[in-house]
């Protein structure tokens, strides 16, 4: 009876130890050596009977039955926690992704009343559509990046009171002075860099044209929210056209080897000239002719314009404007 019982206790116990092999090397090492003691108890069963011991392993069993079973508990407990934890990630992710379906199919819908599309255009077409949008948009912005003359250096503000200081290439420091309040109005000061535009420009006479296209060293006082804007673009405008007439004169001196001077004059308070000077060092004759850059000071760039002075002289001999004219394709 009593090898038979042994034989069944070492039988659940060897099972035991198969069904709970994942439980840890700890575990298993225990079993072992509750086998290793029911082996050497069944062998002193053979010449006496010890019923208390037998209790004691059987105890023994009962209690690691315990153990495994509250192991595999807590397991299964945390396995339920794990799973827990993903389904609410699972319903986060679902919720977020209808979100997001909605607003592409907002925007798909928007895209195609913007674009004027006439019926349903497929996933890719919108997709295609949407790309070439953009490259649009990313050419448009590079383009008004390369226009824009003009870059933000420092703001200032205090009691009512802002400074905004724009840098125009380094060669125009702007300020404007925007008093806020009841009677708010704006203070717009021009500032030269004459260093840099001469060195920029390499004509002496440079700071002449800026002087009088640009309104140098000048502070006006305007009142309306959109002085801002409109300041910066008539500034850009007037810079622009006056950095395209020193692009013009340079190029000038490449193609004409004939130039010997180039310069900015303004003879009176509401007039500027562009006076150039030619010399034919086989002939000895030197010819002047002055540009009219009035228009510079309107916006306007001078692309039609004529000289509306002329004289040529050889020694002595000089002819006057209207002589000049006439005799233009001589001089040549």
């Amino acid at each position: 009876m009593h090898i038979r019982f042994q034989k069944t206790t070492m039988q659940r116990v060897l099972r035991d130890c198969c069904t709970r092999s994942y439980f840890g090397s700890a575990a298993e090492g225990k079993v072992y050596e509750i086998i290793c003691k029911e082996i050497g108890f069944q062998k002193r069963l053979n010449s006496f009977s010890n019923h208390q011991y037998l209790r004691l392993v059987e105890t023994s069993l009962l209690l690691h039955n315990i153990i495994y079973e509250q192991a595999k508990l807590q397991l299964l407990r945390r396995k339920q926690t794990t799973l827990v934890v993903a389904s609410a990630k699972v319903a986060a992710m679902r919720q977020e992704l209808e979100a997001l379906d909605s607003q592409v199919k907002n925007f798909t819908k928007s895209f195609h009343v913007i674009c004027k599309l006439e019926g349903e255009p497929s996933w890719d077409d919108t997709i295609r559509l949407v790309n070439d949008h953009l490259k649009k948009i990313t050419c448009c912005r590079f383009i008004r990046q390369d226009l824009q003359l003009w870059k933000v250096d420092y703001l200032e503000s205090s009691d009512g009171l802002y400074n905004v200081f724009l840098n125009y290439r380094s060669c125009i420091f702007q300020r404007f002075t925007i008093y806020a309040g009841k009677d708010s109005n704006v203070v717009i000061s021009n500032k030269f860099n004459d260093i840099k535009i001469m060195k920029k420009f390499s004509d002496r006479d440079a700071s002449t044209a800026f002087a009088f296209v640009l309104n140098a060293e000048t502070c006006q006082k305007y009142v309306g929210p959109r002085i801002l804007a409109q300041e910066t673009q008539v500034t850009s405008s007037l810079l622009c056209n006056l950095v395209d007439v020193f692009d013009e004169v340079l190029l000038a001196w490449i193609l004409l080897p004939g130039l010997a001077q180039t310069r900015f004059h303004s003879p009176s308070a509401g007039h500027l000239d562009l006076q150039f000077g030619f010399v034919d060092l086989n002939s000895g004759w030197k010819v002047n002719l002055t540009l009219d850059m009035t228009c510079l000071n309107w916006g306007v760039y001078p692309s039609d314009i004529v000289p509306y002075k002329l004289w040529a002289n050889k020694g002595t001999a000089r002819k006057s404007m209207a002589q000049s004219i006439s005799g233009t394709s001589g001089l040549q």
